[in-house]
């Protein structure tokens, strides 16, 4: 059974970031995603699923350059 994540499309984490366009500022960067943190995300329990997405998606738009891995 593959579940598509809430938000995905064929552009990872397609707006993240993109509210934040201002004047004077540089572009967001892509965000770096991991893919082993996506294959984790397929795993978890239906209830979890939007809590980890939530958290993830706030860590992109808050730091732009923060770099996923997983230990």
């Amino acid at each position: 059974m593959q579940r598509r994540l809430e938000g995905r499309s064929d552009t990872p984490l397609q707006g993240y970031g993109d509210h934040i366009n201002l004047p004077g500022y540089p572009a967001p960067m892509p965000p770096t995603l991991d893919p082993r943190v996506d294959a984790y995300l397929e795993t978890v329990p239906e209830f979890a699923l939007p809590m980890l997405e939530r958290v993830r998606k706030a860590f992109h738009r808050g730091c732009p350059s923060v770099v996923e891995t997983m230990k």
